[in-house]
Order: structure tokens, then C-alpha cells, then sequence
């Protein structure tokens, strides 16, 4: 038997890439933009996102991204009103970090400029959900909450 390299594998061994959460994608697409590097960027090194005019952020860019079919797709945004404060929750909701608290900058360890490759490690976490003893649902949050 000899061994094959993976360009004449059958399509049937070739592992899909897993999906990719749309706010994931969005806000990767927003930071490789250079349209609007006057109100986010990366950090040096491009580990971490960095918000650092978040008013405009808010009151222009988000309305652009963030809404109509997009905000059911993924349904993170919901409602009428959009602010850095949902959307920094939703960032912890999906494993980002804050660094220093008087920033807005966010760090995930699969959330990095130039590797697109790695955004599908980028999930949403789930809260734990199990029956107590008299029936009822028990919700257990993320630590983080």
C-alpha cells in the first residue's frame, strides 16, 4: 500500500470546515477592513481588537453591520437599540476577553489578523442546562457571567 498524498484523497476523506458564527465573521471582516481603522484596529501584533472610538462605532457602524437579517441569523443583537455594552457581552459570550478595563480591547486566542483559518474555533459558549429534582429546568451560566 502506498501512500497518497491529500490532493488525490477522495473528496469523501477531506474533512469540511466547520461553520463560522456570522457575528464572528462580520466583526473579523470589519477589523481586516482598512474602512474603518479610525475608530477600531488590531493591536500591535494582531492578537487583540481594539475599540478606541467606540461613540463611533455605535452611532455608525454597528447600524451598517448589525441589523435586520443579520440580527435574526445569528439572533445576538435583538432589539432596537445597539451599543458597545451588547456588543461587548456578546463578545465574552463567545470566549473574548477584556484586557485592560479602562479599554475597550478584546483578546480570544483564535481570533487573530491575518487567519481567517482559525475563526471557526470562535464559538458561542452554552449554558448548562439540567433538570432539578422536582422537574423544573436549572440554567447554569458560564463562569464569566
Amino acid at each position: 500500500l502506498g501512500i497518497r498524498d491529500e490532493a488525490s484523497a477522495p473528496k469523501s476523506f477531506h474533512a469540511e470546515q466547520p461553520p463560522i458564527a456570522p457575528f464572528v465573521q462580520t466583526l473579523f471582516d470589519m477589523f481586516a477592513s482598512d474602512e474603518y481603522s479610525h475608530a477600531l484596529r488590531w493591536t500591535e501584533g494582531g492578537t487583540r481588537i481594539w475599540f478606541y472610538d467606540p461613540r463611533h462605532f455605535e452611532k455608525r457602524i454597528i447600524p451598517l453591520h448589525f441589523a435586520g437579517t443579520f440580527r435574526s441569523k445569528c439572533g445576538a443583537l435583538n432589539g432596537t437599540t445597539y451599543d458597545m455594552f451588547r456588543v461587548a457581552k456578546l463578545l465574552r459570550h463567545y470566549g473574548f476577553s477584556r484586557g485592560d478595563p479602562d479599554e475597550l480591547e478584546f483578546h480570544h486566542p483564535s481570533f487573530l489578523k491575518g487567519r481567517p483559518d482559525l475563526l471557526h474555533l470562535v464559538t458561542r459558549s452554552v449554558a448548562n442546562t439540567e433538570r432539578d429534582p422536582s422537574g423544573r429546568l436549572r440554567i447554569e451560566l458560564p463562569r464569566s457571567w
